[in-house]
């Protein structure tokens, strides 16, 4: 038998190696400490985050784009793709400091700024995403509070 494998024994009982055991320990205690809170919501998301003049550039991206533009875009794809593993899939995960987006008080203007310009942990998705992209999960962020 190889080391790093689990082993099957008969009657259904599986032996597993320390690392397992170690992996397996590891994601228990992260759970706990997600599931009380202790990581989530570690950025702060509040209305002064950002200057004026940031959201001022961000305000006149939002203008320049098209609602049918924004529309037509898969946001729930995108989310998946690029905020599902710290934001969690439906939204509460908060995994090293994300925020809790079911419980975000901000409007698409700042959620688009947040995403744009990053913040703490988070970082900028000006670069990765074009901003019907950004303004597209901007409102998408909303259908996750239901």
């Amino acid at each position: 038998m190889l080391r790093n494998e689990t082993y099957y024994l008969s009657y259904g009982f599986y032996i597993y190696t320390f690392q397992q055991m170690i992996k397996i320990i590891t994601l228990f205690i992260l759970s706990l400490f997600v599931s009380l809170g202790q990581f989530s919501s570690a950025v702060e998301q509040d209305a002064d985050s950002f200057t004026k003049e940031q959201l001022a550039d961000v305000q006149k991206l939002i203008d320049e784009i098209g609602e049918e533009e924004w529309k037509a875009i898969d946001a729930a794809a995108l989310y998946k793709t690029n905020c599902a593993m710290c934001h969690g899939r439906k939204g509460g995960l908060g995994l090293g400091g994300a925020a809790n987006l079911k419980e975000s008080k901000l409007d698409n203007t700042h959620k688009f700024a947040m995403a744009y310009f990053g913040k703490g942990t988070m970082k900028s998705y000006k670069d990765v995403l074009s901003s019907a992209e950004i303004l597209s999960l901007s409102h998408f962020l909303t259908t996750l509070k239901k």
